[in-house]
């Protein structure tokens, strides 16, 4: 995973991506992920992709992403991920292609809001899809 980090804390496993990674690599990394801590029985995965090299994915892009990571963790996993303001979608296209496809999931701004969801604590309620 070169510079990505990858620990597991109160039950959630954090993986944070690590600079320079293009998205199709980033979405490989995080899929892998998503595999591993499903594997390893922990039930939540916080993931820190706001260090990737590119732009945000077309609405092509994330279904097709959302549709994979939900294979990976469909039924085990509940997946927070932070991203910068830009990948921001208001439409929460993501975060319904996800539910869809049976993988609980919200895009957060921050690392202490997707903590925060992931372990139904109060503040964790706003969300931005990413």
């Amino acid at each position: 995973m070169g510079d990505a980090s990858y620990e597991v804390i109160e039950d959630v496993a954090i993986f944070r991506l690590g600079e320079g990674k293009e998205l199709d690599q980033s979405v490989s990394l995080v899929q892998q992920v998503i595999q591993q801590v499903k594997h390893s029985g922990v039930p939540r995965l916080l993931v820190d992709i706001t260090a990737i090299a590119s732009g945000p994915p077309t609405l092509a892009e994330r279904h097709r992403i959302m549709v994979e990571w939900a294979i990976a963790g469909r039924g085990a996993v509940r997946l927070a991920l932070v991203i910068r303001p830009e990948f921001v979608d208001p439409d929460n296209f993501g975060t319904s292609v996800a539910l869809n496809h049976g993988l609980a999931f919200r895009g957060f701004l921050s690392e202490a809001r997707a903590m925060d969801w992931l372990l139904g604590r109060h503040g964790g309620g706003s969300s931005m899809s990413g």
